[in-house]
């Protein structure tokens, strides 16, 4: 399985038990959609390998679960896949509602901002606690904040994005001074 095929779950969060079990910090707005797993797939050396999934419950709060992998069968196994990312095939992706669309499927939606088009999404970067929409504008790669207060709509069947942009986010890309000023 290649990453490109698949969408990032979570990560392992840390051991459980001395017997191998493992806490998963599922990374969605409906975590209780994957309460039944019964694989997914560890990033280990930039590799997607498969874990199956022997017992499954949920964990404090629902974005957690507590989870026994076959094969993982001591705290020195689990702590070995402490931090490390899960992902799933894109096909088990829960299907969503008119209007609604998952991040990946931003990538190629036209940016606009007053009517004007700005660019086209080459890619979306989920950071933690701040999100960056990438686009070409005027030949510059230009990163913008993608925040619920800047975003005036999305339209999916038009594949358009209509933005508010902070003031001047623009000018940083365009100015000419950034162009002779290479020792910033």
């Amino acid at each position: 399985m290649l990453q490109k095929d698949c969408f990032l779950l979570g990560h392992v969060v840390k051991p459980y038990s001395f017997k191998g079990e493992v806490i998963l910090f599922i990374d969605s707005d409906n975590p209780k959609y994957y309460y039944k797993l019964e694989s997914v797939f560890v990033e280990i050396n930039q590799k997607l390998i498969p874990f199956f999934i022997s017992s499954i419950v949920p964990h404090n709060q629902v974005e957690y679960l507590r989870v026994r992998f076959e094969g993982v069968d001591n705290e020195q196994q689990a702590k070995d896949i402490t931090g490390k990312q899960l992902f799933l095939p894109l096909s088990q992706l829960p299907p969503l509602k008119k209007g609604e669309y998952y991040l990946h499927d931003l990538i190629g939606y036209s940016v606009f901002e007053n009517g004007v088009k700005l660019g086209t999404v080459s890619e979306l970067y989920d950071l933690p606690n701040n999100r960056l929409l990438e686009f070409i504008y005027q030949d510059k790669e230009v990163l913008a904040p993608f925040k619920d207060e800047l975003i005036e709509r999305i339209d999916t069947e038009e594949k358009a994005i209509h933005l508010l942009l902070p003031e001047g986010l623009l000018d940083i890309y365009t100015s000419s001074k950034n162009d002779d000023d290479k020792d910033c």
